[in-house]
């Protein structure tokens, strides 16, 4: 996991968000093969930056971003997983892209994410809650299960706004447990679907306990 920054200068060639899909669009095609060709790595160096890829294979690049008001006319923070992006090619690529900023900072987590909770609570204070100047939030396709803002919502609707009650049973779904409330039952991830009950040993809220449910008609919504 790592923390990427992106900054804005005077005279940009194009706003924040369209400089930023255009970055995003370079490292989708970007491989080892063509860090390689162009300079930024160096053939011994391959197997310590990227085990066990094939060099023609695009880097995973996954992100939940956060657009700030700060500098010239925002600032992007970045937490991303996916492979090693060398740092002189993002700053090349950026000032080339937007005609004028240059200053790029990343840097890797020094351990692996050992409590998701405790880095969501440092996201959330760093970049969001505790940021005067937040303005925007956005994620990748790959950041999530697919869905997950309606199913969210489903589950704050259907326990009436109560939104601490409403975190206690997701952090439940998003750990594993397939979670009964009422007639619906919440699937977890990779699934993550909302579908009335169904032969699956879930997660009772009500009774604080994992069971089996008989067979009945299953569907999404």
């Amino acid at each position: 996991m790592r923390f990427l920054t992106l900054t804005s200068a005077e005279n940009m060639k194009r706003d924040l968000p369209s400089s930023f899909r255009a970055l995003k669009e370079r490292i989708k095609r970007l491989t080892p093969a063509r860090l390689i060709r162009m300079g930024y790595i160096d053939e011994k160096d391959v197997r310590r930056f990227y085990p066990n890829k094939p060099l023609s294979e695009p880097l995973r690049f996954e992100y939940f971003k956060v657009q700030t008001l700060e500098g010239v006319s925002g600032v992007l923070h970045i937490l991303f997983f996916g492979d090693y992006i060398p740092h002189e090619w993002l700053k090349d690529s950026w000032r080339e892209i937007t005609g004028s900023a240059y200053i790029v900072d990343i840097r890797a987590c020094k351990s692996d994410v050992k409590s998701p909770k405790r880095l969501a609570r440092y996201c959330v204070s760093q970049y969001v809650s505790g940021q005067r100047l937040f303005y925007r939030f956005s994620w990748s396709w790959g950041w999530v299960a697919k869905g997950f803002v309606k199913v969210w919502r489903f589950l704050l609707e259907h326990v009436k706004y109560d939104v601490k009650r409403a975190i206690r049973y997701w952090n439940l779904i998003l750990s594993g447990r397939a979670v009964r409330l009422g007639c619906y039952v919440f699937k977890p991830p990779p699934e993550l679907e909302i579908s009335v009950i169904g032969q699956v040993c879930l997660y009772d809220c009500e009774q604080g306990q994992s069971k089996p449910v008989p067979e009945s008609s299953v569907g999404n919504r």
